[in-house]
C-alpha cells in the first residue's frame, strides 16, 4: 500500500506539472482527495522529511515547494508505464494539436513497404535502382549489379538490412530514405530542447533515434545533472532561479506504436521533463 509520503509527493509533482508554480501545505491540502485526511501541520512535516531526502526543493524560507528532477523522473516512469500499454490512435489534426499545446516534438515513422522492382545498368557508369515509390542511382559495380538484381522483389528496408550485412554501406545508406514515411511535429521546438547539439538534432529530426531504440520511456540528462539533483533544503531564492534554469535540459523520450492515419506505425515524443506526458498521451489513447 502506498504511503502518505508518497500519496503527497505524487500530488506535489502532478501540481507542479500542470502549474509550474511552488506548492504549499494549504494549497496541497485542498487538492488531495477527500478521501486522504490530513492536516497542514502533517503536511509541513511531510514537507520537510521530503526536503531532507532529496525529492523536494524549497526556494526559499516562506514558499511551497517544487519537486527534484529526480523525483519527476521516477513519477513520469511510474504514471507512464500503465498509460503505455493502452493502444493509441492519431491523425495529422490532433498530433499537430498536442505537440503546440505542450511543446513537444513528435515524429513518427510507417514502414513505407517501397519494393525494388528493376534495375538498370546505365552505360556501365550507375546503376538505377527503380522502386515502387521512389529510385536511387548508384556509382555501377559488376557486385553491385549482381547483387542488386538478386534483391529484386524486397523492400528498401529489407536490401537495407542485407546490404550493411554484408558490407555494401554505399548501398545500405542511399537505402535510408527511402524505407518510411516520416512525418514531424514542432519541429521548431528541436532547437531550444536541445540546445546546439547538432548530431542528437539530426538523429531526432530525421527519427532515427526510432531506429535505434525500443519501446519504453528514456531520459536525457544534462551534463551538470549531479550538481542539481543533490538540492535540499538550501533556502536560497538563487537556489530555486538556478533549478529553473536547469529545469529546461532536463528531457524526457517516450517511444511507443501507434496507428496514424490508419496504419501501424511508430512514434517518438520528445520534450521537457516537467510536461504533462500523462494528460498528452491520455488523448491519444484510444
Amino acid at each position: 500500500m502506498i504511503s502518505k509520503k508518497m500519496i503527497l509527493l505524487n500530488s506535489i509533482i502532478k501540481h507542479y506539472i500542470e502549474t509550474k508554480e511552488p506548492v504549499g501545505s494549504e494549497t496541497l491540502r485542498v487538492h488531495l482527495s477527500e478521501d486522504i485526511k490530513i492536516s497542514s501541520a502533517s503536511i509541513r512535516n511531510y514537507f520537510k522529511a521530503l526536503v531532507s531526502e532529496g525529492d523536494l526543493l524549497m526556494p526559499h524560507a516562506s514558499s511551497g515547494r517544487i519537486p527534484t528532477a529526480n523525483s519527476v523522473k521516477r513519477y513520469q516512469k511510474t504514471s507512464l508505464e500503465p498509460v503505455l500499454r493502452q493502444p493509441f490512435k492519431g491523425d495529422k489534426k490532433l498530433m499537430s494539436k498536442l505537440s503546440e499545446m505542450y511543446k513537444v516534438y513528435v515524429v513518427i515513422h510507417i514502414d513505407s513497404k517501397n519494393t525494388l522492382e528493376n534495375v538498370e545498368n546505365f552505360n556501365s557508369k550507375y546503376l538505377i535502382l527503380e522502386f515502387s515509390k521512389d529510385q536511387v542511382a548508384l556509382d555501377f559495380s559488376d557486385a553491385l549489379y549482381r547483387f542488386a538484381n538478386e534483391m529484386i522483389g524486397l523492400s528498401a528496408e529489407e536490401i537495407g538490412h542485407i546490404a550493411n550485412s554484408v558490407g555494401a554501406f554505399v548501398l545500405g545508406d542511399k537505402l535510408g530514405n527511402l524505407k518510411y514515411e516520416v512525418y514531424r511535429f514542432g519541429s521548431e521546438y528541436l532547437i531550444d530542447l536541445l540546445k546546439g547539439d547538432g548530431k542528437l538534432y539530426l538523429e531526432f529530426l530525421s527519427g532515427e533515434v526510432l531506429l535505434k531504440h525500443r519501446n519504453g520511456i528514456y531520459f536525457n540528462e544534462p551534463s551538470s545533472f549531479s550538481e542539481f539533483a543533490s538540492f535540499s533544503s538550501l533556502g536560497a531564492i538563487e537556489s530555486f532561479t538556478s533549478f529553473e534554469n536547469q529545469a529546461r535540459n532536463f528531457h524526457m523520450s517516450i517511444i511507443n506504436d501507434i496507428t496514424y492515419q490508419n496504419k501501424e506505425a511508430r512514434m517518438l515524443c520528445f520534450g521537457n521533463l516537467f510536461t504533462d506526458y500523462e494528460e498528452l498521451y491520455n488523448q491519444i489513447s484510444i
